[in-house]
């Protein structure tokens, strides 16, 4: 029983289908380029086609080429000057690749001209040594047949890749269509009735080649083919009847298959017709009716397959253009907006310079001796004899002038008495110790200085570290999701030139060129086939944008679409008498999903008031955008406004970052009055921060965490509104009525309403609301 097993698995040969027609194939084409030949005396292409094959045994099966090459000598042997000869140099041929791959030699090219110059040697040796006419046909079909070897060789290596490039080099591209050629050519005259097969299979590569790559690679397909075709016998006018009918077949392929068979099959016999004079050749209509068939039945599939390769090699050299300003968006915007941040801030503190080293008060405590004291009588006594008391005493002085900001006579306590230049000491002591504060100060504002441009290193580093990620991982674009775009693309039957699709923060985007006359038609089926291949939805990121100036090719751009949106509403008063409001606002969607509320308010009111809060809320914006981390930033801007100025300077900071597709909210408030969150799980209160930023080197800020809903409304506002309502309830239920309006302006419009009536019409402060109520997005596709 085993035994039978062991035969019967033996006896069986497990072979896919794919392999079967690789086998087959291998054999046809060795059937094709062994016929043909030259002047039936020299039949290089065979055996160079046995050799390549045997170079690349991945793609093509060196034993059936063989076994395909000589059958094709076989049934022309009636033909043949020297039959023996050409059968002997292509056994010997193939004798000696058996040797070599049960030797295991390296298949290299050199190997491959060795075997064929045996071959040769030793056919003509033993055949052709006696004409020295037929030994210099031997040397001439040995020239050829290394040649071809390289040329198969190129051809065969592009098809035998594991996973071939989309784009062929020009090598590969003469090669494979000069192996093509050469198939044509050995179909000879199969044929019957006058109707060759060549001629039909020119008809249907027009076809092809027309619809995959529009009318100029019809025509030179078409022409191309034909030209082997009259080398094997055909009429030469059949060059102009390919060339028009492949023309005209790219010219209608915008219209669909069919329409590109009947253009070209009416385009081929209208040529047909006037190049013949008017003399109709039947054979060739026939031919062209039957390559017309032949084209119908080709699978969509692989016709559309074809036109990718087709219009990857024509668009070679433009290909990475989308790329290559995709890669810019990424790495030189943001760059650039770095710069501009850095020379915003620079501006903010340019006035301040690097003072020298400011020496403690006790060392300036020693000139004021020199300067008030030096020659009087009593100045050995006070300044050598009794200096502990002096020193001590000028130590109280400067500590009644750092209270006070004045000092007296009376302030010298014993020393008033006795002292001569009472008057001249004090005048002195308070220059120096003004001299002192003034130093103090640039020294304190040169250690802020400092600070403020170590946090700014360190942001610059998170910038680049992060644009160092962007570089590794975005410009790592997800060939198979562009190939699956494409596909669907394709199915919508859309003209695509190029897709690239990246992600970034789990934040998917697609681009795609395309050629279109319609290009918002385009984009809705465009963005329907994306959000299908991607399997998620996408949204509209910008208008099209036309990339040519014939207005034939634009660019869409898609993304993930957000969880949820937001809807924003704001409303702003200056206080009464004052022309502009000290507070300052801004809302802005960020490229990672995030969407920012910001809202300042400035020490005081008016015009000093709206250019530190509008400071602060420029800074954060820009800061943001770049990519600096949360703490660095809001570090930076508090030494920013310590150092802007020597007068006090200070802004609340009152911030919501949404992420609006997780559909999550951090607050972050520093000095900023309290705010809500209401939706259906009530009215959450997030109370007020800690000191404002711009007064101390060290702050807290007071963060929140909240999980938004579909329906939550977040309010803020500045304390011109806050003061109002710790003392009226008619305001507190004003704002829970607000949040509940569908609509954000009309929610804020109302809050302000109602603090403004809350305080009798005349606004004591600043007062201003912000409002943003989150929805679900309302995707198109």
């Amino acid at each position: 029983m085993q035994k039978d097993e062991r035969n019967q698995r033996r006896l069986t040969i497990g072979i896919s289908r794919n392999s079967a027609i690789r086998l087959l194939a291998a054999f046809a084409g060795g059937m094709l380029i062994g016929r043909v030949n030259i002047e039936q005396v020299i039949y290089p292409f065979g055996i160079a086609y046995m050799l390549a094959a045997y170079r690349n045994a991945g793609a093509v099966n060196p034993y059936m080429a063989a076994g395909g090459v000589f059958t094709a000598l076989a049934l022309s042997a009636g033909g043949m000057q020297q039959p023996a000869y050409c059968f002997s140099v292509v056994a010997i041929c193939a004798a000696l690749i058996i040797m070599a791959s049960c030797l295991k030699l390296q298949e290299s090219y050199w190997l491959c001209c060795g075997i064929a110059l045996l071959a040769y040697l030793a056919g003509t040796i033993a055949f052709r040594l006696q004409m020295l006419l037929a030994v210099a046909a031997s040397l001439l079909e040995l020239i050829i047949t290394i040649l071809m070897v390289l040329v198969m060789d190129k051809a065969f290596g592009a098809l035998g890749k594991e996973e071939r490039s989309r784009v062929y080099s020009d090598e590969q591209l003469i090669s494979l269509c000069f192996c093509g050629l050469i198939c044509i050519m050995g179909l000879g005259n199969l044929g019957l009735y006058g109707i060759y097969l060549r001629e039909v299979l020119c008809a249907c590569i027009a076809f092809t080649a027309g619809y995959a790559g529009g009318a100029a690679i019809g025509a030179a397909a078409g022409a191309t083919a034909a030209f082997a075709s009259t080398i094997a016998g055909t009429d030469g006018l059949y060059i102009g009847y390919m060339g028009i009918l492949g023309m005209a077949a790219g010219i209608c392929r915008n219209y669909g298959k069919w329409a590109c068979a009947g253009g070209g099959a009416v385009a081929g016999i209208l040529g047909a017709v006037y190049i013949g004079y008017g003399q109709i050749s039947v054979p060739a209509l026939i031919s062209i009716g039957i390559g017309t068939l032949l084209f119908v039945l080709l699978p969509g599939r692989l016709l559309n397959h074809l036109a990718e390769y087709v219009d990857a090699n024509m668009l070679q050299e433009q290909q990475w253009n989308l790329k290559q300003q995709r890669f810019r968006e990424l790495t030189f915007g943001r760059l650039t907006e770095a710069a501009g941040i850095f020379a915003e801030a620079a501006e903010l503190i340019s006035e301040t310079a690097e003072p020298e080293k400011i020496e403690k008060i006790s060392y300036s405590i020693a000139d004021i001796p020199d300067i008030a004291c030096r020659g009087c009588t009593f100045y050995k006594g006070c300044w050598h004899e009794d200096f502990d008391h002096t020193y001590e005493l000028m130590q109280k002085l400067y500590d009644v002038y750092r209270e006070k900001g004045i000092i007296r006579e009376k302030d010298l306590g014993r020393l008033a008495k006795k002292c001569l230049r009472a008057s001249k000491l004090l005048a002195t002591a308070k220059e120096v110790y003004e001299r002192f504060e003034i130093n103090s100060r640039w020294e304190k504002r040169l250690v802020g200085s400092r600070e403020a441009i170590a946090l700014q290193m360190k942001g610059t580093s998170s910038v680049i570290q992060n644009l160092a990620k962007d570089i590794q991982k975005d410009i790592r674009f997800s060939k198979e999701l562009q190939d699956a775009i494409r596909s669907e693309c394709d199915k919508a039957l859309l003209d695509v030139r190029e897709v690239a699709v990246t992600s970034e923060q789990g934040i998917t985007r697609v681009d795609i060129l395309i050629k279109t006359n319609r290009p918002e038609a385009a984009e809705y089926n465009a963005q329907k086939a994306a959000a299908k291949a991607c399997g998620q939805q996408l949204r509209r990121l910008c208008i099209p944008l036309r990339q040519d100036d014939k207005g034939k090719i634009w660019r869409l751009s898609f993304e993930t679409a957000r969880t949820f949106s937001v809807q924003i509403g704001a409303a702003s008063a200056a206080k009464s008498g004052s022309e502009i409001s000290g507070d300052a606002y801004s809302h802005e969607a960020l490229k990672d999903g995030r969407y920012m509320l910001l809202l300042c308010d400035g020490m005081g009111s008016g015009a000093r008031a709206a250019r530190e809060s509008r400071m602060a809320v420029s800074l954060m914006e820009d800061f943001y955008k770049v990519g600096f981390e949360e703490q660095a930033i809001i570090d930076i801007i508090n030494k920013l406004l310590i150092l802007s100025s020597s007068d006090d300077i200070y802004s609340t900071l009152d911030l919501a970052m949404l992420d609006l597709v997780e559909g999550t909210a951090r607050f972050i408030k520093i000095g900023a009055p309290h705010s809500y969150v209401v939706g259906e799980r009530g009215m959450r209160k997030l109370k007020a921060g800690s000191l404002p930023m711009g007064i101390l080197e060290e702050y807290e800020p007071i963060v929140y965490e909240a999980k938004l809903e579909p329906g939550d409304t977040i309010i803020m506002f500045t304390d011109g509104i806050a003061d109002l309502e710790d003392k009226d309830d008619e305001l507190h239920e004003a704002i829970r009525r607000a949040a509940r309006l569908r609509n954000a302006t009309e929610a804020a419009e109302m809050i302000l309403t109602a603090a403004q009536q809350s305080s009798g019409g005349l606004a004591g402060d600043d007062m201003t609301v912000l409002a943003a109520r989150i929805t679900k997005p309302v995707n198109k596709v």
